[in-house]
């Protein structure tokens, strides 16, 4: 999938993993299975208990996110892109000023697991640079 494009086959080996703490000097790889997410209550309670600690943690220390799909393909922000304004999201600096005003409860029950971690990146100063496909401050 898309996190071979991200740190390659060679490197991936299985990602799949329960062990969410930082590695100093490392890859920080937050990426499990459906069933482990399942396992944890469904994504609601993955995205409080796991996630959102992970990539709060992230921000804290200041690190680059490396995104191993890119968030200027809206269709994986957004379940329903008809609630979306995507002909003024055309850039990273656009997407990331609309997802952090984003307030509109109907676009904001329609977002992906992935909009909600671009949102958060967004409302803590990170822009997605589409040429080192990382989020950075």
């Amino acid at each position: 999938g898309d996190m071979k494009t991200l740190v390659g086959e060679e490197l991936l080996g299985n990602l799949k993993t329960s062990q969410f703490s930082a590695k100093k000097g490392g890859f920080n790889v937050l990426n499990v299975s459906d069933e482990a997410i399942a396992s944890h209550g469904g994504f609601n309670e993955f995205w409080d208990k796991f996630n959102r600690p992970w990539l709060d943690e992230a921000i804290t220390r200041g690190d680059d996110i490396w995104a191993a799909s890119n968030p200027l393909e809206l269709n994986l922000l957004f379940k329903d892109l008809s609630l979306v304004p995507v002909n003024s999201l055309k850039t990273s600096e656009a997407l990331a000023n609309y997802l952090k005003n984003l307030n509109d409860p109907a676009v904001l029950n329609k977002i992906t697991g992935f909009g909600k971690e671009t949102q958060v990146l967004s409302q803590n100063g990170y822009i997605y640079n589409s040429t080192t496909k990382m989020f950075v401050k």
